[in-house]
């Protein structure tokens, strides 16, 4: 994804939860800048770099729900494999509604454990729209 060097992310408080907002210039931008922000998140900055892969596909009837199963596929993966994003690569297909991910991706087993247990990625304040000049989600992670 040749755009992610635009986006950007903002860390938000929320009360007994941590949450993200991501701009960018893509959805596909969004959605990857989002997952590494979760990764950040649990691991800190040293985000481990490997040659494990995993390939997946993902469905969501509007963006923000194929944002957040995107995430929780990427949760799930952590949590039951010990499998620690370092990059991710996506290529979206269909229209609204009934997007549909690819998913590549690449990383590799973290040597500590997290810094923040993430539970799960909630629908409270959900959301991934298009606006001028880009895109913009807002994910809260329940901690």
């Amino acid at each position: 994804m040749s755009e992610e060097s635009q986006a950007s992310v903002r860390f938000l408080e929320h009360t007994a939860d941590i949450g993200i907002e991501v701009t960018g210039p893509s959805l596909e931008s969004v959605i990857g800048e989002a997952a590494m922000a979760m990764t950040r998140l649990m691991l800190g900055d040293a985000v481990p770099l490997g040659e494990d892969e995993r390939t997946f596909e993902i469905v969501g009837d509007e963006p923000a729900l194929l944002l957040r199963n995107v995430l929780r596929e990427l949760l799930f993966l952590y949590s039951a494999e010990g499998f620690a994003l370092g990059g991710l690569d996506l290529e979206l297909e269909g229209g609204e509604p009934g997007l549909k991910a690819r998913c590549r991706a690449h990383g590799g087993t973290p040597g500590d454990p997290p810094k923040t247990e993430l539970k799960g990625v909630t629908l409270h304040g959900l959301r991934a729209e298009r606006e001028e000049g880009g895109w913009r989600a807002r994910v809260i992670f329940d901690v």
